[in-house]
């Protein structure tokens, strides 16, 4: 409901819809920023003497940053602790937990390992923070923490079991700990039916997948000279240029990034123009001028879609190191004629890595290893909300169950 506000200062709550010249202009406004799943747009219309006034604002982390979204999230959860460790007076931190669900070990930890941090600046906010409480070494791609904007996703974290930091400045609430199945998720599987929601887990799965392994698998079945029968034959069979498939497929990924790099800093006018256009035109002009195949160009830009499908960006950027680390792999298993077992350790040796990485003690593999089978399905069909009563064991909760607390 819109404030009516008088000019002596008294106010008055004037219970009307929002008028159809700001519904209008709220409509342009979100046309313009675009759709985004980490805000929405709240609007309050005033009435000042004469004048019709709207305030628009972010309902986001920016917007309210002491944890009122999660409190409103979380209203009927009395024992939420908080504190807020500070460090020279430069950034205020937030750990919110809750306290009969969350592990005090890792509460311990987290706050153990923020009391320890020594710089005189944290400019970076919470990506300096993660950097300092988390123990990984600088080659490791997987990030082992995920982030969010949105209120609804820390909350439902928090019920899991997990904790949070939070950083005044910062849209982004921290989450802790975490596995490899943590950034397959998405808020938007539990907005639709529980049939879609599991459809749209494999696909996401499936793309992250093909992300990885398409381009460089497609380069080994080239250089191995694999036949295929009938109409796949076209796969394995590139049309004939001065350039080899490999330089092809590295010029093609490097080309994307740029791509990739010139939407991000581009005016909002040109970013539509540069990137569905732009990348169709550039594409055409390689193919026609003979520098790059179709099929490769094809594969590149299915496995570029691919790494798009995972909902956190650092996980998307880590899939497409692994790539080129694949490929690069693959291009010196053909130099030494062995491309199967290149394109093999290309796998074996990032798999390793992932088994050996750790969030905070716990196993970044879960629920693989340690296995827990139950929990493996639940990141492959998305279970209906009123039969998930188990909390995620990676967590360690207190309280294992979802039941409502008895009083």
């Amino acid at each position: 409901m819109p404030v009516e506000y008088t000019l002596d200062g008294q106010a008055g709550v004037k219970d009307q819809e929002m008028s159809r010249e700001l519904k209008a202009n709220v409509g342009w406004l979100k046309e313009y920023l675009g759709y985004k799943e980490t805000f929405d747009l709240i609007v309050r219309e005033f009435k000042i003497g004469s004048r019709q006034v709207a305030l628009v604002y972010l309902d986001s982390f920016v917007a309210q940053t002491d944890l009122t979204l999660i409190m409103e999230e979380l209203f009927n959860t009395p024992d939420d602790q908080l504190t807020s460790p500070s460090l020279r007076g430069l950034l205020n931190r937030k750990v919110p937990y809750i306290k009969d669900i969350a592990n005090d070990y890792f509460v311990r930890q987290i706050r153990q390992r923020i009391k320890d941090i020594n710089v005189d600046a944290l400019t970076m906010s919470e990506k300096a923070v993660q950097e300092w409480i988390m123990h990984k070494p600088w080659w490791n791609p997987f990030p082992n923490s995920r982030f969010t904007e949105r209120p609804d996703v820390a909350a439902e974290h928090l019920t899991e079991g997990h904790v949070l930091v939070m950083i005044d400045t910062s849209p982004n609430a921290m989450i802790l700990p975490v596995s490899v199945f943590s950034f397959l998720q998405s808020a938007e599987e539990y907005h639709e039916d529980v049939l879609i929601g599991t459809y749209l887990k494999w696909v996401r799965i499936l793309g992250v997948a093909l992300s990885w392994l398409l381009p460089p698998l497609w380069y080994a079945l080239v250089v191995s000279h694999v036949s295929l029968d009938g109409g796949w034959k076209v796969l394995v069979h590139p049309s004939a240029t001065d350039i080899p498939i490999f330089w092809q497929l590295v010029g093609a990924e490097v080309g994307v990034d740029l791509l990739r790099l010139a939407l991000t800093f581009s005016p909002n006018p040109l970013t539509q123009s540069m990137g569905f256009f732009g990348a169709v035109l550039l594409g055409d002009i390689a193919v026609k001028a003979k520098l790059l195949d179709a099929q490769a160009m094809v594969f590149v830009a299915l496995a570029a879609v691919g790494t798009f499908t995972a909902p956190d960006i650092d996980f998307g950027m880590a899939v497409r190191l692994l790539r080129m680390f694949l490929l690069l792999f693959t291009g010196f298993g053909k130099l030494v004629g062995l491309v199967w077992g290149g394109f093999s350790a290309g796998i074996v040796l990032p798999l390793i890595v992932l088994v050996a990485t750790d969030s905070f003690g716990m196993r970044y593999s879960w629920p693989v290893y340690p296995w827990d089978g139950s929990a493996l399905g639940s990141e492959f069909i998305r279970k209906p909300l009123n039969r998930k009563f188990m909390r995620p064991s990676i967590t360690l909760p207190v309280d294992r169950t979802h039941r409502r607390p008895k009083s």
